[in-house]
């Protein structure tokens, strides 16, 4: 909706908040600080990775609470011996003052270190994020990822 959320200023500093809480998301799970993760999801944050799940390990349908997440990232994530995000050309749009959506595409690097998937990977992906601003501070509250390609 046009003219939904806030103007000018305020606009562009709640946008450049948005894209340090993805930056924090990203680096949070690549070095293995899952629980930095509080810091920047919302309690009821929902993961869906379905489209993914069986590509990296993850759940085969959405995953509801910031703790399972968590919990479920870091049994997923650790065990990799390396993990690079890179989010770039975010779309990001507001619904009101405290609801927002991004739009990014994710350049992912895998190198593993378990005996199931040996090797290195390389996967481009659309990621869908949803924000919501709690006691002044943007949280992410959900992200979808659709896989584009595996190389």
């Amino acid at each position: 909706m046009a003219g939904a959320g806030p103007d000018g200023l305020e606009r562009l500093l709640a946008i450049e908040d948005i894209k340090l809480l993805r930056a924090k998301y990203c680096r949070a799970i690549d070095s293995h600080a899952f629980d930095r993760l509080r810091e920047v999801l919302t309690g009821d944050f929902l993961l869906d990775m379905s489209p993914v799940g069986k590509v990296l390990g993850g759940a085969p349908a959405p995953i509801c609470g910031r703790d399972t997440v968590i919990g479920m990232m870091h049994k997923a994530f650790a065990p990799l011996e390396m993990l690079l995000h890179i989010v770039t050309i975010p779309e990001i749009e507001f619904q009101d003052e405290s609801h927002a959506t991004g739009v990014w595409r994710q350049e992912t690097f895998i190198k593993e270190n378990r005996p199931d998937l040996p090797g290195l990977g390389l996967a481009y992906a659309t990621v869908f994020d949803t924000y919501r601003k709690e006691n002044e501070s943007w949280r992410i509250a959900s992200v979808r990822v659709e896989l584009d390609i595996v190389l």
